[in-house]
């Protein structure tokens, strides 16, 4: 299939996905206070003050980039031993470290990539901001100097129902940023907002994703981290 018409297909199915999602998944990012919201009072303020057509587009592209992420055909990528057995496992920042970092005492890019990792996640719960966080890639394999950490970021929420300022928005925005994760913590970070009849689905494609090395044959372990 020409590359031109994979594109036109998959922005047809993020079209798709977001009529069916509807006001409900576009009413918990409008800006507090307006009076379309209607989820639980834990998930307000909102975490993106953006108009009603800047939220769409935001979304769209969230899930354009995961599904590219999924598609990709890197067949010269070695895959290198996975540090986790098959499945999810619940980790803290400590077992964390003595998993992926300390084991590789000359891994000086590991030990980067941690510090900025704590960097991040202390700056997103500075902000009062609460959330699941999934965590692969080279990082949680035994190559000596991993590129980034792969996460995957789910239902982030204000911790206290009172609206943040404006400094507190644009400070998570920015954290929220994939080329500002990339660039200065060494994310390759993906945020997910599912309504609660698709979360299943969305967490069953990042299992596929995240639980298999790049022959999509090969099961491995990734890592969550509750923020």
């Amino acid at each position: 299939m020409p590359p031109a018409h994979r594109d036109t297909q998959a922005i047809k199915r993020c079209s798709t996905n977001l009529t069916k999602l509807g006001r409900a998944a576009i009413d918990p990012l409008l800006p507090f206070g307006a009076s379309a919201v209607s989820a639980p009072s834990h998930h307000l303020p909102p975490l993106l003050p953006c108009s009603r057509h800047l939220t769409i587009r935001w979304i769209t592209e969230c899930r354009m980039d995961a599904e590219q992420k999924g598609k990709r055909q890197p067949m010269a990528k070695h895959d290198h031993p996975a540090l986790l057995l098959p499945g999810l496992h619940r980790l803290t920042l400590l077992e964390l470290h003595k998993l992926a970092v300390a084991p590789f005492p000359e891994g000086t890019r590991r030990h980067l990539l941690f510090d900025k990792l704590a960097t991040w996640t202390a700056a997103v719960n500075s902000l009062n901001v609460r959330g699941t966080l999934w965590l692969d890639g080279s990082f949680l394999t035994q190559k000596p100097d991993p590129d980034d950490i792969d996460c995957v970021l789910w239902n982030p929420h204000w911790a206290q129902a009172s609206a943040p300022t404006q400094a507190h928005r644009q400070m998570l925005q920015r954290l929220f940023d994939q080329p500002t994760a990339r660039a200065i913590y060494g994310l390759d970070f993906y945020l997910e907002l599912p309504q609660s009849d698709e979360t299943f689905h969305r967490e069953a494609y990042w299992r596929g994703v995240l639980g298999f090395a790049h022959d999509r044959i090969t099961a491995k372990g990734f890592a969550e981290l509750s923020l």
